[in-house]
């Protein structure tokens, strides 16, 4: 079932860190939040118990679209851990691992669940500023800021050339090379993404994913229906 309604609101704080799990030596971050990350959010507000309930595999009860709002910068900090603590393990020497970080993020994101008493109950929680436990950018030492934004209804757009505002699925589009080429404001990446394990096979394929690294719509060819809310096209993930 298509989302029909979402909840909008901006995930900022000073760092995140969304670690590429295909990064091993250095601990890469993705640009944005993945929904695996966003799921975790959504879930902090809710209080979610552990293990993560189907709905956040299920794209048909928890959609979720993501925007950039700033220009996405990153820094590399060295960070020292320890392997085992003394008397656990024979190496305990501290380790130096690169850690890539994103300076003071700043997204929009935009969720619609399936479960009406859940989006009631997160409506409420996103407007009171509470949550049952405490959202964070990735890792728990990086506290998000949340702030509500409003809700609305999401119209669907058909397939063609859109200006695309979110995170968009590569399966879904391709990119206006010939705009991009005449706008400096186009710094596009695209980024590989693991997504959460199937419930009974543990494993599901990567997916590729296009954004602007700058905080300005892609011009895109849409070949899967996006989503229009208030003046945005949005995409989910």
């Amino acid at each position: 079932m298509p989302p029909h309604r979402v909840l909008a609101f901006t995930l900022e704080g000073q760092f995140g860190h969304f670690r590429r799990g295909y990064a091993s030596r250095t601990a890469l971050t993705f640009p944005f939040p993945p929904k695996t990350a966003l799921a975790g959010v959504v879930g902090a507000i809710l209080g979610t118990p552990l293990p993560n309930p189907g709905w956040t595999q299920d794209p048909a009860a928890f959609a979720v679209a993501v925007k950039p709002n700033v220009p996405i910068r990153t820094m590399m900090f060295p960070v020292t851990y320890r392997q085992a603590p003394p008397g656990f393990a024979k190496n305990t020497d501290p380790t130096l691992i690169p850690l890539e970080f994103i300076v003071r993020p700043s997204y929009t994101v935009y969720v619609s669940l399936a479960d009406e008493t859940l989006m009631a109950e997160l409506k409420q929680r996103l407007q009171e500023h509470t949550s049952v436990y405490t959202p964070c950018l990735g890792i728990t030492e990086l506290i998000a800021d949340i702030r509500y934004l409003g809700e609305g209804p999401v119209v669907p757009e058909p397939p063609g050339a859109k200006e695309v505002a979110t995170v968009c699925r590569k399966a879904f589009c391709w990119l206006d090379m010939d705009r991009i080429a005449q706008d400096d404001r186009y710094l596009f990446q695209e980024v590989l993404v693991h997504r959460a394990g199937h419930r009974l096979t543990g494993f599901q394929p990567p997916d590729r994913y296009i954004l602007n690294l700058n905080p300005h719509p892609l011009p895109l060819q849409m070949m899967a229906p996006a989503y229009r809310f208030r003046d945005e096209v949005v995409s989910f993930l």
